[in-house]
């Protein structure tokens, strides 16, 4: 919906009771935020609310390297993260999603609709696949970076990281062309990723100094990792990919029907090999007749999780090489109630359900507070 000259929007609401509205607003030169309205069940929404928008800062500044050269090509992501303490259903928040822009030849870079009642809520990433990671956490903690970055001179110096370079083969030794290679562990910070050449060879940067894992996966193979030293000696690499084995399995309603479109998601977390870490993605979706088949995993079990909307999801189903697996999905349970305070008055309070927490609290003598703890069983709060 787009604001009139007025500045008013009209918005239809379905039919039925609106327990909630979320209204996310932005506009050029203001920072994008999230207004939550909430209503009684008995009373329809108000006919007018009223939405404000809070000003946006542009922020900006070179990225160098450590003799003083711009650094061209340099990913700068500026983004809003949370802590643990934060309420994440307040009735006003930031809707900035996070921007990301690229230095030019100058190695100059700016992002604009940062949202300035929350600069202390918001990070800045530099990334450059021949450089070592930097950040900035919580801009407003050092207040002349953040004046250097509202006017638009801010210097981040990016230190040169060094390379692992190597080749990947097949069982048989043969080199393997368009092998997917990553140096670190999936999902953190300083994990690198790279494709090898018609030689089967590859080159990774932006690697600091000491112990890694390296990784290489290819279709059709089971997958490589070993543990390197990385140092300026730049020694090469050889990884060799193993046969592969092959996961598969159906997945069906509880009334053995197959389920078409199910995401199936090789978890973060089995060992593998002697480093013990989880450093390989799968993921893929169940065809008409309910079935799916990964056929480069690993020589041991390992565990995937399952997800279809309007179906209880299920993570943690160990599968292993060579055994099809069948998987049940079954329509989620609804927990319905009504919470009353120590009059006995109804004050139809929202009840919330979830698996594998427990809440820990109580609603006596007029205090309606409650915390979660998390558990490691299949109990459900509310």
């Amino acid at each position: 919906h787009v604001a009139n000259g007025s500045g008013v929007a009209d918005v239809l609401l379905p039919d039925e009771p609106v327990a909630e509205v979320r209204v996310e607003a932005s506009a050029t030169g203001h920072s994008a935020t999230l207004h939550r309205f909430q209503f009684a069940a008995t009373n329809p929404p108000p006919a007018f609310v009223t939405v404000r928008l809070h000003g946006g800062l542009t922020l900006g500044g070179v990225v160098l390297n450590t003799a003083g050269q711009p650094v061209e090509g340099a990913v700068v992501s500026v983004y809003r993260f949370w802590s643990g303490d934060e309420n994440r259903t307040a009735a006003e928040d930031t809707a900035f999603h996070g921007q990301r822009t690229r230095t030019g030849a100058d190695g100059r870079w700016e992002v604009g609709s940062v949202p300035a009642n929350r600069l202390n809520r918001i990070g800045i990433n530099f990334a450059h696949e021949d450089y070592i990671h930097a950040s900035i956490s919580g801009v407003s903690q050092d207040a002349a970076a953040l004046a250097a970055l509202k006017e638009k001179r801010h210097e981040m110096r990016m230190v040169p990281g060094l390379f692992i370079s190597g080749i990947v083969l097949d069982p048989e030794g043969r080199p393997v062309a368009k092998a997917d290679v990553r140096a670190g562990l999936l999902h953190s910070e300083d994990s690198r990723a790279g494709t090898t050449d018609a030689t089967g060879r590859f080159r990774i940067g932006g690697r600091r100094a000491g112990e890694t894992v390296v990784t290489a996966q290819a279709k059709g193979f089971g997958a490589a990792m070993t543990k390197v030293q990385v140092d300026a000696k730049d020694s090469p690499v050889t990884l060799r990919l193993q046969k592969a084995r092959v996961f598969s399995g159906v997945v069906t309603d509880a009334d053995d029907r197959p389920l078409a479109d199910v995401f199936v998601g090789l978890e973060s977390s089995f060992p593998f090999v002697e480093a013990g870490v989880a450093n390989l993605e799968f993921r893929t979706r169940t065809g008409t007749d309910g079935t799916w088949t990964w056929d480069s995993g690993p020589e041991t079990e390992v565990k995937f999780s399952f997800g279809k909307e309007g179906f209880a999801g299920k993570s943690g189903v160990a599968i292993q090489p060579g055994e099809p697996a069948t998987v049940v999905l079954t329509k989620p349970r609804v927990v319905e109630g009504v919470v009353l305070d120590a009059d006995a008055r109804d004050e139809r309070y929202a009840v919330g359900a979830w698996r594998g927490h427990r809440l820990v609290g109580s609603l006596a003598d007029g205090e309606h507070a409650g915390s979660g703890r998390g558990t490691h069983g299949d109990e459900w709060g509310a």
